[in-house]
This record gives structure tokens, sequence and C-alpha cells, in this order.
């Protein structure tokens, strides 16, 4: 049994997937700012040519746009992919910091225990981080509950 590989296996595995959920939040984050800003400018655009032409058309596409922009950044703030991001970002900094320490301290000849302490630091970082990330989706869950007018802690009563 080769204790050293077995770390280095789950400490790649951990950190690519840390990378690849940041990519995805980061992704998803700029989308959603991106898509919010040019919906809000084409709305300002099209509110502008009601100045010239009175057209029933303009003002339904200034209502979309505006209620589009408005979801968009609705879901945004239920999904939190910028804190999401950020917390996955530094997770996978974090393992990565820890990969080129291992790769410094630990060899072939490196004890269980040493090994196993750089493990257990390991399994820190990604407890640490899973803490932060449910902390976000419980935020999330408790604004959609009391979004719909109840607490947190109640449950919805059937009459």
């Amino acid at each position: 049994m080769n204790k050293l590989g077995d770390f280095n296996d789950m400490l790649d595995e951990q950190i690519k997937f840390f990378s690849n959920e940041a990519a995805k939040h980061k992704n998803l984050y700029r989308s959603c700012r991106y898509a919010v800003s040019i919906l809000g400018a084409v709305s300002a655009v099209l509110a502008a040519l009601t100045f010239w032409l009175d057209e029933n058309s303009i003002k339904l596409a200034i209502v979309i746009s505006s209620a589009a922009a408005g979801f968009i950044a609705f879901r945004e703030g239920l999904r939190k992919p910028y804190e999401l991001w950020m917390n996955e970002r530094s997770t996978s900094h974090a393992l990565l910091d820890l990969q080129r320490e291992t790769r410094f301290y630990l060899d072939n000849s490196s004890s269980n225990k040493q090994i196993e302490s750089y493990f257990l630091h390991m399994q820190s970082i990604v407890i640490a981080s899973g803490k932060t990330w449910k902390s976000v989706v419980a935020a999330e869950h408790k604004e959609l509950v009391q979004g719909e007018g109840l607490a947190s802690n109640e449950k919805p009563t059937s009459e």
C-alpha cells in the first residue's frame, strides 16, 4: 500500500474538483452580470426611443427586457455564484499550497504519521469549505422560505 501515492491522488482529485466548481460559478456569475448590464442598457435605449416614437412594441420590449434583467438578478441573488466562486477558488488555492508543501517535505521515505498529518490538513481545508458552502446554501434557503412569508423554523399548516 502506497500511502503517499494515495494521498497525492486524493489531493489532485480535490484540487480538480474545486477548480472545476470555481470555474462554473465564475462563469455563472459573469454571465448573470453581463446579462443584467446588457438588458439594463437595452431598456434605457428603448426608453429613450419612446421620446421620438410612440409605439406599443417599444413599450412592450422595455417591459420584457426590464423583467428579464430583474429575473436574472433575482436568480443570481438566490444562487450566490460569486460567494461560491470565491469559496471554491480559495479552497482550490489552499489545496494547491498544501500540494506544493507536500511535494517539498514528503517523499517515499516519509513515515505514515507524516503523511497522515498532511491528510488531516487536507481534510480540514475541505471540511471548512463545506461549512462555508453550507452557510451560503442555507442563507439561500432561508431567503426562499422568508420570501414565501414563512420564518425559517416554521412549517406550513394545512387547512
